[in-house]
């Protein structure tokens, strides 16, 4: 991964995101996405930016340059983007920053460099596989995100700072739970629970009706969780499923499962809708039966999810 350290800060977007927003991710590492041109061509003028890594406690994004040249050419056109940390192979191998940093102060001070050089206000840390059952590096997180948003409120940078954890079907694991009661007891509670509505295994796995199930019995437990209201819970969710062809042969999210999705999330009033990812929003390799970062493994147009999902932004 490249981090050009002597990048000149980025100007942050002054844009307001809509109170409901369609911010698919962004696979950073692939050069198949430019945001200006899906904005032009859906209306869709958010995204979450995957993923920072930070081996060494020192933050990483790849192709650092070219997101920055990209990010100012949507900010131009309205539109901002989230940096999203972590990810399943960043989790998996230990070089996400609640694990490498050896302080909170460590971690936060690598975030809030993320903030004044990129130019990003939306945060997202992406919270899985070895990390999710790590109670050092969860505690770690939570403590740096509290200073993170003290420092932000402090320098007139607001932040949202969301947490994208897997779901099941009956909602969050013990582990996703944890995580929550781990962070409210730091004193972290993040603005966006969203959750991943993918990859449950089975084949044949209705992808729609699981993933709406999944964000009902979130809402309960994010309500137990933080004390809230469920029509609160339900305003501090997301939503992100994986488009096409998951990582089992047999499970499979289809346009009608978007059109699925997007309808229960906006009778919910949930915060975010997402999908992984951008890059794979075509028909490159319809009828592929295992997950490919460039291609949906459906017979599609380009950015017929896109163009499923955008409505939800408003």
């Amino acid at each position: 991964m490249l981090t050009l350290v002597s990048a000149p800060a980025a100007q942050a977007s002054s844009i307001t995101w809509p109170a409901h927003t369609f911010a698919p991710y962004v696979d950073t590492g692939l050069s198949n996405t430019t945001l200006t041109s899906v904005a032009a061509a859906y209306g869709t003028k958010f995204f979450t930016l995957a993923f920072v890594d930070g081996a060494g406690c020192k933050w990483s994004l790849p192709n650092e340059a070219g997101w920055h040249s990209q990010l100012h050419d949507l900010h131009a056109e309205g539109g901002d983007a989230a940096a999203s940390f972590g990810g399943y192979t960043t989790d998996t191998n230990g070089t996400d920053l609640g694990n490498t940093c050896s302080s909170a102060a460590a971690m936060a001070t690598q975030v809030e460099s993320v903030v004044t050089t990129v130019g990003v206000k939306h945060l997202d840390f992406d919270i899985e596989s070895n990390e999710l059952t790590n109670t050092t590096d969860l505690t770690r997180t939570a403590q740096a995100l509290a200073l993170v948003r003290s420092w932000g409120s402090k320098n007139n940078k607001p932040l949202v700072i969301s947490y994208t954890v897997p779901a099941l079907p009956s909602g969050l694991t013990s582990a996703g739970t944890s995580l929550l009661s781990i962070s409210k007891s730091k004193g972290f509670t993040p603005d966006i629970v969203n959750i991943m509505t993918m990859d449950y295994g089975t084949s044949g796995t209705e992808m729609g009706t699981a993933a709406d199930q999944a964000l009902d019995a979130t809402a309960g437990q994010v309500a137990s969780a933080f004390g809230i209201s469920s029509t609160a819970a339900f305003a501090k969710l997301g939503n992100t499923p994986m488009i096409g062809q998951n990582d089992s042969p047999g499970e499979i999210f289809t346009l009608a499962d978007a059109s699925t999705v997007r309808s229960h999330a906006t009778s919910k009033g949930i915060k975010l809708v997402s999908f992984w990812a951008e890059g794979r929003d075509n028909g490159g390799c319809a009828g592929q039966t295992s997950a490919s970062s460039t291609c949906s493994g459906l017979s599609q147009s380009s950015g017929a999810f896109t163009k499923a999902f955008q409505s939800f932004t408003k």
